[in-house]
């Protein structure tokens, strides 16, 4: 064979060697990553059975849960065994919440709803045990919801067994896991149940309920004195001339213009500071007014001031009432710790000679 055709053999046997079937370097699916697969499709079975309102919609949710907790508790040790174990035990959880809620336990429960409740405990329970190894104490602050969610599990699983039998929880029950066809089950070890966070609560007597006329009493005075103090102070703004102008007031200067701006100068009256309007206006001969509309607006003013006194009276009185009404509520319904609990009144003196009354509920 010449020399010369030697490269072109040799290229063509390279290609036909790079062109053969493949080699089985495929990396093989771990147990968890199939378990994941077989839960996956287990949960969609069971959302098409919902919607077709199919009753074994609730114990196709219970085996996507089962498949859920298989794969996380597969899940090997290492770095990551948290980020990857963490989604699969929630995906449980909420496979779990998707049963119950199809299926709520009333006492008497069935054998599976049973099963589904222990099962639900025992996977919160895995989770938490989880969480302590790879984070320490501080990790049952951040996943708090996951224990509040295993005590309502803990709560429904004892609303459905009978009084009657002795049940032990020192150790959570094993889950009853369905078997798939086509995935491997991986071995279970029970995970430890953490301690109860739950605090026993302090044994109060309700107190004796006050009676229904003072708290109307109460509420009465309340509100007139606010309705009285709200007609005091609109009815003192109104009067005011210093440093802003009042709506009473202001009328006034309104009239004392208009007579500088007529024809007749003789019920002309002055807006000059210090001078008294209504003096002026009602300093006619004869008696008689000089200006009888700036008098008829002073005869106004007066009036206000009059109602202003008289309402800042009865504010006053229905506070006493209020102050009155309210020790009878604390004295006859309450304990006088109860009440400084649910209403503190305290008057403080000031400087500047006032009184200032603050209340808390």
């Amino acid at each position: 064979m010449p020399v010369k055709f030697m490269p072109r053999i040799v290229c063509l046997t390279l290609a036909a060697s790079l062109s053969g079937p493949p080699t089985a370097t495929a990396q093989q699916t771990t147990p968890w990553e199939m378990h994941r697969d077989a839960a996956r499709v287990r949960y969609g079975q069971a959302e098409q059975l919902e919607q077709v309102h199919d009753s074994s919609a609730p114990g196709a949710y219970t085996d996507s849960a089962r498949l859920f907790a298989q794969a996380a508790e597969a899940v090997p040790a290492g770095s990551k065994q948290l980020e990857l174990f963490e989604p699969l035990v929630r995906k449980a959880l909420v496979a779990f919440a998707q049963a119950r809620r199809l299926a709520p336990p009333e006492p008497p429960c069935a054998e599976p709803v049973q099963a589904m409740l222990r099962d639900a405990v025992a996977t919160c329970d895995a989770f938490l045990a989880v969480v302590d190894s790879t984070l320490g104490p501080s990790g049952r602050v951040t996943y708090r919801e996951i224990t509040e969610m295993r005590a309502q599990y803990q709560k429904d699983v004892k609303l459905c067994i009978p009084k009657d039998p002795v049940v032990t929880t020192s150790k959570p029950p094993p889950l009853s896991r369905p078997q798939p066809t086509s995935v491997p089950a991986a071995p279970v070890e029970a995970a430890p149940e953490p301690a109860s966070t739950r605090r026993a609560q302090p044994d109060v007597k309700p107190a004796a309920r006050t009676p229904h006329w003072t708290d109307a009493g109460l509420w009465t005075s309340v509100s007139l004195f606010g309705l009285f103090g709200a007609a005091a102070l609109g009815t003192g703004l109104s009067r005011v001339s210093d440093p802003f102008h009042g709506a009473a007031f202001t009328k006034i200067v309104e009239e004392a213009h208009k007579s500088q701006q007529d024809a007749d100068p003789t019920n002309d009256v002055s807006t000059a500071k210090g001078d008294d309007m209504c003096a002026l206006a009602r300093g006619g001969s004869g008696g008689g007014s000089l200006n009888a509309s700036v008098a008829g607006r002073c005869d106004q003013y007066d009036a206000l001031g009059k109602a202003s006194i008289a309402t800042g009276v009865l504010a006053g009185v229905s506070l006493v009432a209020t102050a009155t009404f309210l020790g009878l509520k604390l004295r006859r319904g309450r304990t006088h710790q109860l009440a400084a609990q649910r209403l503190r009144v305290a008057p403080g003196p000031r400087r500047s000679f006032g009184l200032t009354v603050g209340w808390s509920f």
